[in-house]
């Protein structure tokens, strides 16, 4: 009897060691994402029929660095006239969301807020798809959805380029 809190801190030990050595060894996707220039064409649009409202369009380039395939979309965070931050999705101006395989690249097209003096960034929100493994402990743990959110590629990941001021990006990246 005196041996089982042994037996038991020894179990979660190893439990500890197998999950790290699965955290590290699963492949995850890593996303970069950069503002390459200002395509100097505005899209202009009525987003509630009562105004104009006339948006740089910007080139955006994203980079997988990761060992794995990624889904993305893009997204524009921008503080607005009150200071709050605010993240949306862009206008959909060219391509809206893809994937992308380890060691690809591709060019998007984002518009950012109008004003001159205010602060924005572009950025994507990825999700790597599971492995092969990851799929059958996710569909194990039905019983226990909570651990579902240990799984490494269960949540979204984001990625932002930095931030920016009206039209401050004078040359390519």
């Amino acid at each position: 009897m005196k041996y089982v809190a042994f037996i038991i801190v020894g179990l979660l030990l190893l439990a500890t060691i197998c999950y790290a050595v699965f955290w590290a060894n699963t492949p995850r996707a890593r996303l970069n994402v950069h503002v390459v220039r200002l395509t100097g064409t505005d899209l202009a649009w009525e987003p509630w029929g009562k105004q104009r409202v006339e948006s740089p369009v910007w080139q955006v380039g994203i980079t997988n660095t990761g060992p794995a395939p990624a889904d993305w979309e893009p997204r524009v965070r921008y503080r607005n006239a009150h200071g709050e931050m605010l993240i949306t999705k862009p206008w959909p101006f060219g391509r809206a969301s893809g994937m992308l395989a380890p060691g690809d690249h591709t060019i998007s097209y984002m518009t950012v807020p109008t004003n001159s003096v205010a602060t924005w960034t572009v950025g994507i929100q990825y999700k790597t798809p599971f492995s092969p493994l990851e799929q059958k402990l996710f569909s194990w743990s039905k019983r226990v959805p909570k651990l579902r959110t240990l799984l490494p590629n269960n949540s979204d990941r984001f990625a932002y380029d930095t931030w920016h001021v009206g039209t401050n990006i004078t040359s390519d990246h």
